[in-house]
């Protein structure tokens, strides 16, 4: 470690920031490492699997997107995007240390998950049966209490 950069701290903080150092790892790798492309290592499996988890997220993302919006599904740039975006996933996976991929990793996969659950419980055909069923719930009640409110205008009449 170069102690000129860090003039001003104290032996014992360069020994901390060593150790941190020392022990920045995840499953064994390094987390400092940046993949190389001229060097095939076990670091190629982040870059790798964060692009295939783009890759899954945008393909089913334009899957739903055909089912409820067919027009703007036709639109060439969805396709670009679909595999341009897994492509630079990739390439970014090459370009930092693996600790960004991972980041990558558990925010797409995350996000991904997320947008699986969301679109099963809040699906466009159970929300629109959802809000006919309470439209019809309130027209009924309303139409019960307008006879209820007659009914009891024509008994105060009497």
């Amino acid at each position: 470690m170069d102690k000129s950069s860090i003039a001003g701290l104290t032996e014992e903080m360069i020994t901390k920031i060593q150790v941190f150092f020392d022990h920045f790892s995840l499953l064994g790798m390094d987390l400092s490492v940046t993949p190389s492309f001229k060097d095939p290592s076990k670091y190629w499996i982040v870059p790798i699997v964060s692009g295939l988890i783009a890759l899954g997220m945008s393909l089913y993302s334009q899957y739903r997107q055909k089912k409820t919006n067919p027009e703007m599904a036709k639109n060439p740039m969805m396709g670009c995007m679909t595999l341009y975006m897994p492509i630079m996933q990739i390439v970014f996976g090459f370009m930092f240390p693996i600790s960004v991929g991972i980041y990558t990793i558990m925010s797409v996969g995350i996000s991904f998950i997320q947008m699986v659950i969301l679109n099963h419980i809040y699906a466009p055909k159970k929300v629109l049966a959802r809000m006919m069923v309470e439209e019809t719930v309130y027209r009924r009640s309303k139409e019960e209490n307008t006879k209820k409110i007659k009914e009891m205008k024509d008994a105060a009449d009497k």
